[in-house]
């Protein structure tokens, strides 16, 4: 893995003119890691297929595993998917902003790069506060997924990400600890009926409460 030198901007001291340069760099299809409230991200421009050919690189993942998409609000979400269902605004209305991934059909928007070919995009709209800085002041979704190599344990602080990447990455948002250490939960809106893929930092029963069914079945 080629080493080059790491820039790192603490989340808390980043200015608007380091946040205009973050969305600079991304446009240039570059890849950054990037604390969300559950586990550090690496991540690109969604639309960037060379930004996601380097998180495959770097994460050593194969190409058929999605990436996710994450954005800055539900408004976002909406620009890239299609057959919405009511579920997914319930589920918006009670978890979002947070520890959720929820996947539906994307829309035709949505490059195959990013997702293998499939007919789905998880959404993800983390509570960390810069990171939705960022992509709301980007303006277009990021692609991505957690920041760590394929089968190991994903960062929850900078020093993680570097231990992972040694330098690889050129940039680094440094949130700090993550608040939950733990992954997000993944949800299936994609399909005829609601599946949990995995559980996160949500929990089975507390999606059950809200959208008022069983999801062992």
């Amino acid at each position: 893995m080629k080493s080059m030198k790491t820039t790192i901007f603490k989340s808390d001291l980043i200015s608007n003119d380091e946040l205009n340069l973050i969305c600079s760099f991304l446009e240039m299809g570059a890849v950054f890691a990037f604390p969300t409230e559950t586990v550090y991200g690496i991540g690109c421009d969604l639309f960037s297929e060379i930004g996601a050919k380097r998180i495959y690189e770097l994460k050593d993942r194969h190409y058929n595993l999605p990436l996710s998409a994450y954005v800055s609000s539900i408004e976002m979400a909406l620009t890239i998917v299609k057959d919405t269902p009511d579920d997914f605004f319930l589920l918006a209305e009670n978890f979002l902003p947070g520890p959720l991934t929820i996947i539906l059909n994307k829309n035709q928007s949505v490059p195959d790069f990013v997702n293998g070919g499939l007919e789905t995009i998880g959404i993800r709209f983390s509570d960390h506060e810069i990171t939705r800085r960022i992509i709301q002041t980007f303006g277009k979704p990021l692609s991505g997924t957690s920041a760590n190599i394929s089968g190991s344990s994903p960062a929850i602080d900078c020093p993680d990400v570097l231990r992972e990447f040694s330098e690889a990455i050129p940039l680094i948002i440094d949130g700090g600890k993550t608040k939950f250490a733990q992954e997000s939960t993944v949800l299936s809106l994609a399909g005829v009926k609601p599946f949990v893929i995995r559980e996160g930092v949500i929990k089975i029963k507390n999606l059950e409460d809200v959208l008022n069914i069983n999801l062992s079945d």
